[in-house]
């Protein structure tokens, strides 16, 4: 059975975080975090960040692969919801991303929610899968959660090859699936 750590992932430099920072302040030197200001993503933590809507989601797939990929929906008042999926290769600096808009019908809305309480994503504010084996993964491809609302803002990542159990890739691959984005399901494998 795979653990639930509170603990989060080694410091790496704040200097790495773009303007605005990305991640709120508890946890710019506690984990890694793409710089999503590259491909125009906003940060989400503050709650000014909800704009418009009751919810934003947000999923970052990326490690040691080229290819990387981020999932935003922002869930609106009117509970219509509405997608954005992004692609870029970080191995080409300068390489112009991609992006694609979608929406979720009211029932891809619940299934997701369903797939997020199946992992027990939101529970904690911030979480962190570690390997059962206390292994330090090096390789694969980091899934970062993120979800704001009323509630607040809520973290989690882990490793989608060593330490993520299997609910938390399902989340992932439900996520991907309604997204209509087919060929970042590789990344969960």
């Amino acid at each position: 059975m795979r653990t639930l750590a509170l603990t989060l992932l080694a410091p790496i430099s704040g200097a790495a975080w773009g303007s605005p920072p990305m991640l709120p302040p508890d946890l710019r030197d506690r984990v890694y975090f793409p710089d999503l200001a590259d491909v125009a993503e906003p940060p989400i933590w503050e709650a000014k960040s909800l704009e418009h809507n009751v919810s934003r989601i947000r999923l970052s797939v990326t490690g040691i692969v080229c290819r990387s990929y981020v999932f935003r929906i922002d869930v609106r008042y009117d509970g219509s919801a509405r997608g954005i999926a992004k692609s870029w290769n970080r191995c080409r600096a300068g390489t112009p991303f991609s992006e694609e808009r979608f929406r979720l019908k009211t029932h891809e809305l619940v299934q997701l929610n369903a797939a997020f309480e199946r992992a027990s994503l939101w529970r904690f504010r911030n979480q962190a899968w570690t390997s059962p084996e206390g292994d330090i993964c090096v390789d694969g491809e980091l899934m970062t959660f993120e979800r704001l609302d009323a509630s607040g803002y809520r973290f989690a990542e882990a490793n989608a090859q060593c330490e993520a159990p299997r609910e938390l890739i399902d989340a992932a691959r439900t996520l991907i699936t309604l997204s209509r984005q087919p060929r970042a399901l590789g990344l969960l494998q």
